[in-house]
């Protein structure tokens, strides 16, 4: 499987879908290793650094974000990810050294967003 394709499952598994086989991780793979925070944020650590322009091919043009003044790398968004009105998704954000990806992150996001309560 190639990065692109691990990425479609994973973000399935992080917009909330149950009972799916998370792709392989670990040497010889795409992801070194993927972790779930509290909150959902899917983390996925790259094995190799990922140019930013192939990535924006299969996922949409990244937009960066504000920095963060507390440090940290750059991010960028890849806004086609987003999900459509009346849908549950994964947006795609990728932290970024230069012009390469070296971390995704799939944020579960529901437009519009369901209420806090």
């Amino acid at each position: 499987m190639t990065l692109l394709d691990d990425v479609a499952v994973f973000r399935r598994i992080a917009a909330g879908g149950a009972g799916i086989v998370p792709p392989a991780t670990g040497t010889g793979h795409p992801v070194a290793t993927a972790s779930t925070d509290a909150d959902g944020l899917l983390t996925l650590d790259l094995a190799e650094p990922v140019d930013l322009a192939a990535l924006a091919a299969a996922l949409g043009p990244a937009r960066a974000l504000p920095t963060n003044p507390a440090g940290g790398r750059a991010l960028v968004l890849f806004g086609e990810t987003l999900p459509d009105e009346g849908e549950r998704g994964a947006t795609v954000l990728a932290e970024v050294d230069g012009e390469t990806a070296v971390r995704l992150l799939l944020r579960p996001d529901a437009f519009p967003p369901e209420p806090h309560g």
